[in-house]
């Protein structure tokens, strides 16, 4: 028989060793079932994308799902993918530029070849005309006519060279220039307006275009006295 309430004393404290509900395993009031708790956090889910609490945590009541791309795999899937196109790109930049020195290399010497021809069949004429001067001149013992032939055909390559840009350079008269000339000898004067003048010339210099195709050597006055 349980004793009258008496609201004047104090409450009584339960000292029972009844097991009390943990986390993960808390159990209903009035029966064995224990309380299955599922944690939604995603730092908390196993390998198999799973909640879990504790060790004794319940599987989970959904069946496994595959684990989806995360953003980062996408990110890196193309990035190697945009590095094996970057690649396959430069191989084929590259096989580009080499087939490119290759075909200009060979345009610009059948280019040289044709221009090389050209400017040698030219002096194709030149030479017959030197063939012909010496046959008459050999056939009439005539040597007026000999040197008559061989100033034409001399005007003839000079007409042929000017007509590729080649140009005699005039030095002789000229203040000795080192950069068109070679001085191979100095000759004293008397007249100090010659000192430092070209006052002969050994070999004709030629200019072909804006370049020396080859310097005069010639003979350059020298007034005694100067520095």
């Amino acid at each position: 028989m349980e004793p009258a309430w008496n609201p004047g004393a104090p409450p009584k404290i339960d000292t029972s060793s009844e097991e009390r509900p943990t986390h993960g395993a808390s159990r209903r009031e009035g029966g064995d079932t224990p309380l299955r708790i599922t944690d939604r956090r995603f730092w908390v889910r196993d390998d198999n994308g799973e909640a879990s609490v504790g060790a004794d945590a319940a599987p989970a009541e959904t069946a496994f799902q595959p684990r989806l791309p995360t953003f980062v795999e996408q990110l890196q899937q193309r990035l190697h993918e945009n590095e094996r196109r970057l690649d396959e790109f430069r191989d084929s930049v590259r096989q580009e530029q080499a087939a490119l020195r290759e075909r200009l290399q060979r345009d610009a010497e059948q280019q040289l070849a044709r221009a090389k021809g050209e400017f040698l069949h030219a002096f194709l004429a030149i030479l017959d005309n030197f063939d012909r001067a010496l046959a008459a001149a050999e056939e009439q013992r005539v040597f007026d006519s000999l040197l008559a032939g061989v100033q034409q055909i001399r005007q003839q390559m000079m007409r042929q060279l000017a007509g590729e840009g080649v140009e005699r350079l005039e030095t002789v008269g000229q203040a000795f220039d080192p950069k068109v000339a070679e001085a191979v000898h100095l000759r004293r004067v008397d007249d100090p307006a010659q000192d430092g003048i070209v006052v002969a010339e050994f070999e004709v210099g030629y200019r072909y275009g804006s370049a020396i195709l080859r310097p005069a050597k010639v003979q350059v006055g020298a007034y005694p006295g100067s520095a």
